[in-house]
């Protein structure tokens, strides 16, 4: 009688573990694959209702919803500030939307903000005007963080700042569009695809700040016919206008003159309604041309 002998072979143990991490490597890539679909797609879907929600905007309460919901996946912010106008000039326009108690651009008549405005620019331009991410809004602008109001105090807390603009080629001028949070980014990595979206968010929220007046600092309706002279000043009203037009900020003329901050703000209120001026930049160049 024959015997048949059954011969078995047998896969070496490391390809068939080579063949289950490749296996496990596929399905991973896979997985991620669907996921990143799924998320653009998502992110698709935010970005249209966010233009469906900019033709919505006609008031600042509309503009203030429209920058807390929708906008938030894209550039989380506690602080948007957006700015116009001739950065180098005296003094560019600003209008700032926040939730934070006392932000508001109605409260903002003697902050000194321009300042700040101006450095982001700069930074901006030199950047090729790419969106530009900062340590700190104030960085670099030491001189001009004395000041006490709400605006200022909120952003020392702000650890992600970022700067976007857009520009408009028709009128010669750039839009800045300043995000402010106390966190980093929610979005560790940012993809193309999602950075193309942030543009296109960018976009519709210059859309939608255009869509609404900005909202008027105090002093700045006053009329422009008031007939200027030195005459019209008080000995103290002088001193502070003369370290006014120095750059000095109320705490350090404050400082100078021995008198409280408040007080010095009160006489810098009655210095700009009475040389019709809006801002200090302007105040400083009024007071200069009538000491010529």
């Amino acid at each position: 009688m024959e015997h048949t002998s059954l011969v078995t072979t047998s896969m070496p143990t490391r390809d068939i573990s080579s063949s289950t991490a490749q296996g496990n490597a596929a399905l991973t890539r896979a997985q991620s694959r669907l996921e990143q679909a799924a998320t653009a797609q998502d992110d698709s879907e935010r970005f249209m209702r966010i233009v469906q929600a900019t033709s919505a905007v006609v008031s600042h309460y509309d503009l203030f919803i429209f920058l807390q919901s929708k906008v938030q996946h894209f550039i989380p912010h506690q602080i948007m500030l957006a700015a116009w106008g001739d950065f180098r000039g005296d003094s560019p326009r600003f209008d700032v939307v926040s939730a934070l108690p006392g932000v508001r651009t109605d409260v903002l008549a003697d902050c000194g903000i321009e300042h700040m405005l101006k450095n982001c620019y700069h930074r901006y331009i030199s950047g090729g005007r790419k969106p530009l991410r900062l340590e700190s809004p104030l960085a670099g602008m030491e001189r001009h963080v004395s000041c006490n109001c709400a605006l200022h105090a909120a952003m020392k807390n702000m650890r992600s700042i970022t700067v976007f603009g857009v520009r408009n080629e028709r009128d010669n001028q750039d839009a800045l569009y300043i995000a402010m949070h106390p966190k980093g980014s929610r979005r560790a990595k940012c993809d193309e695809y999602f950075a193309f979206l942030v543009n296109s968010v960018v976009s519709q929220i210059d859309v939608a700040f255009r869509k609404v007046a900005a909202l008027k600092r105090p002093c700045t309706e006053a009329p422009a016919s008031i007939p200027l002279s030195l005459g019209q000043f008080s000995e103290r009203e002088h001193e502070v206008l003369h370290w006014l037009a120095q750059g000095k900020c109320n705490s350090e003329i404050a400082e100078k003159l021995n008198i409280s901050a408040f007080t010095v703000k009160n006489h810098v209120q009655r210095i700009y309604k009475k040389l019709a001026a809006g801002n200090r930049t302007e105040a400083a160049e009024k007071y200069r041309l009538l000491n010529a």
